[in-house]
């Protein structure tokens, strides 16, 4: 999940009782998606949003992720990092299952929880099989440094070295799937264009720009469940 109050929308149920409901809107009940296509599913519930939201603070943040953000980089860390980290503990257990059946892993999110699929892409070289990232790709010029975005997506001195197309062809050679809204109002779809632009330059020179795709959605910022599915038969990933 991005924003929200956590991991129980991407099972569809409640947070309090958690009781099957249906007025999820934005396709954001990602696990009950990936069982209907036959894929199983973990659920990480992020560091500072859900169940593992601030409770000892005093005085809190009205934005969930700011005091744990502030709290990380104060202690010279980001908050991206330690969630990068959760995933990184969660592949160590599915790898350990491997011998269960297990075919291929992925990571599949939405705004924040795509850019840290993104992240996690690129950082963990050969960890990953295939990356689903919605709602969160545009250029940081266009993007980062022109509109509001929450605390916990700012990386200190990212963009003296990197642009955001720049991450994304770190992933190359692997399957990389963008999803994104045409009407994404803090993710600009011409600095999506850009960044999977340059990103597809990277792949190009991996043999392997049909590895990378952009499946655009006619909306604004929210999950395209439907155009995943058809993305993930172009890219042929389970053959």
């Amino acid at each position: 999940q991005g924003h929200s109050s956590g991991m129980h929308n991407s099972i569809g149920v409640d947070g309090e009782e958690e009781r099957y409901r249906s007025d999820l809107i934005g396709g954001r009940d990602f696990a009950n998606w990936c069982t209907r296509q036959g894929y199983a599913a973990l659920c990480i519930e992020q560091s500072s949003l859900g169940e593992r939201r601030e409770k000892q603070l005093v005085k809190t943040s009205p934005h969930p992720c700011h005091d744990a953000a502030m709290h990380a980089l104060i202690l010279g860390k980001t908050l991206m990092a330690e969630r990068m980290h959760d995933v990184h503990l969660a592949l160590e257990f599915l790898r350990a299952s491997e011998s269960k059946g297990l075919r291929k892993v992925g990571i599949m999110g939405n705004s924040l929880g795509g850019t840290i699929g993104v992240y996690c892409g690129a950082v963990f070289e050969n960890r990953l099989d295939f990356i689903i990232a919605g709602g969160c790709v545009s250029s940081i010029d266009q993007s980062l440094l022109r509109i509001y975005h929450c605390a916990d997506l700012y990386i200190p001195s990212l963009r003296r070295y990197f642009e955001f197309g720049d991450i994304l062809g770190l992933i190359a050679p692997t399957p990389l799937l963008i999803v994104q809204g045409r009407r994404d109002p803090i993710f600009p779809l011409a600095g999506c264009q850009q960044a999977i632009s340059s990103a597809q330059e990277i792949y190009t020179a991996f043999s392997a720009l049909e590895k990378i795709k952009l499946k655009l959605g006619d909306d604004g910022h929210q999950f395209y469940p439907e155009l995943v599915a058809s993305g993930l038969q172009e890219l042929d990933i389970f053959s």
